[in-house]
C-alpha cells in the first residue's frame, strides 16, 4: 500500500503578512534627520551641536524601533553620527586649545619674569 493519504483536505497556503503602516514613526526619523543636520551645521558650538546629536541618535533609534527602515531614518543616523564626531573632534580641539594657552602662556609669562 501507498504511504501517503490521497483523501486528507487540501489546506490553503497562510495569508500574507498584513501591510505595515509606513508612517510608523515618520515624525521621528524626520526629526532626527533635522537634529543630525542642524549638529553638523553647528558643531563649532560644542556642547549644543553635541546634545542635539545624541538627541538625533535617540530619535532615529525610536523610529527605527517603530518598524521605519527609511531614507529618513536612515540620513537622520548617518547626519547624527557625524554630527557627534565633529562635536567631540570640536571638544577636543577646544580643550587642547585652552590647556596650551593657560600652561604655556602662564610659563611664557613666568619665564619672563625672573
Amino acid at each position: 500500500m501507498s504511504e501517503y493519504n490521497y483523501n486528507q483536505q487540501y489546506q490553503p497556503p497562510y495569508p500574507p503578512p498584513a501591510p505595515q503602516n509606513s508612517s510608523a514613526g515618520r515624525g521621528q526619523a524626520i526629526t532626527s534627520m533635522v537634529l543630525g543636520i542642524l549638529s553638523i551645521c553647528g558643531s563649532y558650538t560644542c556642547i549644543v551641536s553635541l546634545v542635539l546629536a545624541i538627541v538625533g541618535l535617540v530619535m532615529s533609534n525610536k523610529a527605527a524601533a517603530l518598524g521605519n527602515t527609511s531614507a529618513f531614518c536612515k540620513a537622520g543616523r548617518i547626519t547624527s553620527t557625524i554630527g557627534l564626531v565633529l562635536s567631540i573632534i570640536a571638544i577636543v580641539v577646544v580643550v587642547l586649545y585652552v590647556f596650551i594657552v593657560f600652561v604655556i602662556g602662564i610659563g611664557a609669562s613666568l619665564a619672563t619674569n625672573w
